[in-house]
């Protein structure tokens, strides 16, 4: 049997390897619709949010149902922790500038993720 550490690490890092399998194939099917419809950018920024809050539920969902003590706590983590990735991403691309809207993603990540873990 696993100890309490360990468990959790691994429960923590299949939550965010499940978001990260959402976030994939909604940004797969993105770029579907881009290719073939045109959508406006409008449309598009709201569909990443979109993509954002349900691949936080998800992480904090699992978390949640697979931990069961203090389940808004692990939530909060794995929204955080799919933040992280997705800030160092994009400093990896040399696209971040902080302003409000990081804060704004940030926000929506981890209060996802909580709302994610307290119905798991």
């Amino acid at each position: 049997m696993q100890t309490g550490g360990k468990m959790t690490v691994k429960v923590l890092v299949k939550g965010l390897l499940m978001s990260a399998a959402i976030t994939f194939f909604a940004v797969m099917i993105l770029a579907l619709l881009i290719l073939k419809t045109g959508i406006s950018e409008k449309i598009l920024h709201i569909a990443v949010v979109v993509v954002y809050v349900v691949s936080c539920f998800a992480a904090g969902f699992y978390n949640g149902r697979r931990l069961k003590h203090k389940r808004f706590v692990w939530g909060i983590i794995g929204g955080l922790l799919y933040f992280i990735i997705l800030l160092i991403m994009t400093m990896a691309q040399g696209g971040v500038q902080f302003r409000a809207s990081v804060l704004t993603t940030a926000l929506i990540c981890l209060g996802s993720g909580m709302f994610g873990g307290m119905l798991g």
